[in-house]
């Protein structure tokens, strides 16, 4: 059964992202009095008055809806082109409130497409922009368009030290890496940000919010007794700051902790507190959600019929939820009927669960969300070596000749060393590189007369003693025709017979694994889907196309990850393994990953197979990866590049 706990906690960060996605975290009542204040008494700009009429909106998007509606009205209205660019922003973030997804991104791809065109180098609106549209593939359960824009978000952010966006940021990009199975290491590194952009922020509001996600993250990677302490910071800050909304969230996620402790009873208040504030502000998504955790408290509590009514009353306020958080309430509601041995019941909710189920897009973009992280550091390493190549410059200009004359004879001597130590390594390189040309020659030689070797047995095996076996069986089938036998013989002629069945099924099979005829036929997809599915704890995923290429390679391959999944079940004793293949037109890459035992890379030698595996990928120019620790399973990944001079010329030879 799933960790109830965790799928809640997740759930109710969801709902915190939506909730807080007006704009930076502030104290709304504060903050209108002092906008309302600047339109009466300051002589403003036109300009500077479309800027609080959007701020007041803004603020009012989460605090008073109806004023939000008048003042996005009042600002698409006004003849500017910046009070048309707010009113779009701010129709967007009402309609997100109002879970009305589809409208939502409408306002806001057309607000992102003007600011692109007329206002670029407005980080601040950039920042909003994203931010928003981020919670939008959120709540669609639309990870990977979500991590695309928040990292855009935190870009622009980040350019204007905003501080409180970019501690609501880094709390999304927590939750999101939890939601594609990230491990903990990466989430609670985005938290801890989040919590240092709070406490420079000054923010109480923001520190809230870091306080909460940091709580929740530390209770999924089981540290409970620090995920209690930021929790209760969390809870005790929003009651002090007089925000129910934000003190309904708290506990709710205090609740799930003490849930997760076996500690349904402290539980118990603490989702009552949480569902009176919910009901009090109209939260349905939170309310939703209470309900479905008071239904496992009373599960626990073996009092069946509480928990039965709380759960059908979630249901019944199930549309305020995603697809994705629906499927808790539908399984929430499956581990009832099962506590309860109802039969029946389990099969109508056991149907219902897998209708919700099938609903749910599986998303996997941790290569994706790598990829935009680098792309947005590089970015900023850029920058910061532009701006010190702008220092070297004036640094340069202001030296006196004396000293450019006393560098320039330094640098000739050390060339001149330099010089003597590079032709001196060039040669140890040299002498390096044909040893390894040696190897990588003996070791195609081996492969090569191995898979000849192979092909031949698969097909003696197939050919030869497979149809010895066979033209036996008739035989015998035959005497069972004319010949009359004691049911005592008989018996034991009708087990030789399946004996026999059997051993010609795995003739077949051990001459089809030395050369898979599906793998000749049609390439690596094929085969490895038929050697995953012979294997009940293996799941095989392929991505990319389905363009075949030298055999020599693809005979590779299927042997490595033949050599790799018995691995893991032999040694590492796994119980679920997962083998990805991604071909693309320039490289291939073999990742297989195990929840074993696992080993630590530093203190334990390598052993026969994998230097045999590491040997062959050596051979092809490959690059082999391997990331283990004890009992937290292995990753071994495998790259090939496709369009490489060496490669190309390897398979001509």
């Amino acid at each position: 059964m799933r960790n109830i706990t965790m799928i809640r906690t997740l759930g109710v960060l969801l709902l915190l992202l939506i909730m807080l996605h007006s704009a930076k975290a502030v104290d709304p009542v504060k903050r209108e009095h002092e906008l309302l204040s600047k339109l009466k008494k300051e002589k403003l700009t036109e300009e500077e008055k479309i800027i609080v009429w959007y701020n007041l909106a803004a603020v009012y998007v989460g605090y008073k809806p109806s004023e939000a509606i008048k003042y996005a009205e009042k600002l698409m209205a006004y003849d500017h082109r910046l009070s048309k660019q707010y009113g779009r922003m701010i129709k967007g973030g009402i309609t997100l409130n109002a879970a009305h997804y589809d409208s939502a991104r409408v306002f806001l791809e057309e607000a992102r497409e003007n600011f692109l065109s007329q206002f670029p180098t407005d980080n601040k609106m950039g920042s909003e922009i994203y931010n928003r549209l981020g919670h939008i593939s959120t709540a669609e359960s639309l990870p990977e368009k979500a991590i695309e824009y928040y990292i855009q978000a935190l870009k622009y952010s980040t350019k204007i030290d905003d501080y409180s966006q970019m501690c609501a940021i880094c709390t999304n990009i927590s939750y999101l890496y939890g939601q594609v199975g990230a491990g903990n290491k990466i989430k609670l590194e985005y938290a801890y940000k989040a919590l240092e952009y709070a406490e420079k922020s000054n923010d109480p509001w923001a520190l809230e919010q870091a306080y909460s996600t940091l709580g929740n993250t530390l209770q999924e990677a089981d540290s409970i007794d620090k995920a209690l302490v930021y929790q209760k910071k969390g809870l005790e800050l929003s009651h002090l700051m007089k925000s129910e909304q934000k003190e309904c969230f708290a506990a709710l996620n205090i609740g799930c902790t003490y849930l997760s402790m076996q500690k349904p009873a402290i539980a118990e208040a603490y989702f009552n507190r949480a569902l009176l504030l919910a009901k009090k502000n109209d939260l349905k998504r939170p309310e939703a959600y209470i309900l479905s955790c008071l239904s496992d408290v009373y599960r626990e509590l073996k009092q069946f019929a509480k928990s039965s009514s709380y759960i059908s009353e979630a249901l019944q306020k199930k549309d305020a939820l995603s697809n994705s958080e629906q499927l808790d309430l539908y399984e929430t509601a499956l581990a009832l009927t099962v506590a309860k041995g109802d039969i029946k019941s389990f099969e109508k909710q056991f149907k219902a669960y897998q209708e919700q189920a099938a609903k749910v897009q599986d998303v996997s973009v941790r290569e994706k969300m790598m990829e935009l992280e680098a792309k947005y550091e590089t970015e900023k390493n850029e920058q910061q070596i532009k701006d010190l190549a702008e220092r070297q410059k004036i640094i340069i200009a202001i030296a006196s000749v004396g000293t450019l004359a006393l560098i320039a004879i330094v640098f000739a001597l050390f060339f001149r060393i330099q010089l003597e130590k590079s032709r001196k390594k060039m040669a140890e390189q040299e002498v390096v590189k044909l040893k390894q040309e040696k190897l990588i020659i003996a070791t195609q030689s081996v492969l090569e007369g191995e898979t000849v070797e192979r092909s031949r047995l698969a097909r003696e095996l197939h050919d030869g003693l497979g149809g010895m076996l066979s033209v036996v069986r008739l035989n015998l089938k035959g005497i069972t025709l004319t010949t009359s036998l004691e049911n005592e013989d008989a018996n034991k002629f009708s087990k030789a017979l399946s004996v026999l069945d059997t051993s010609i099924k795995e003739l077949r099979r051990v001459a089809h694994h030395l050369m898979p005829e599906s793998l000749q036929k049609h390439g690596l997809n094929v085969s490895l889907t038929d050697f995953c599915m012979d294997i009940p704890s293996v799941e095989f995923h392929y991505f990319g196309n389905n363009e075949r290429f030298d055999s020599k390679l693809e005979i590779l391959i299927y042997r490595m990850a033949h050599e790799l999944v018995n691995n893991a079940l032999n040694h590492a004793e796994a119980e679920h393994i997962n083998v990805q293949l991604l071909q693309e037109d320039d490289r291939i890459s073999l990742t297989v990953q195990d929840d074993g035992k696992g080993f630590d890379e530093k203190n334990t030698g390598k052993g026969m197979g994998l230097e045999n595996v590491k040997n062959r990928v050596a051979s092809f120019d490959g690059e082999m990866n391997i990331y283990s620790s004890p009992e937290k399973g292995t990753e071994i990944n495998i790259e090939f590049q496709l369009n490489s001079e060496k490669h190309d010329n390897r398979t001509n030879c």
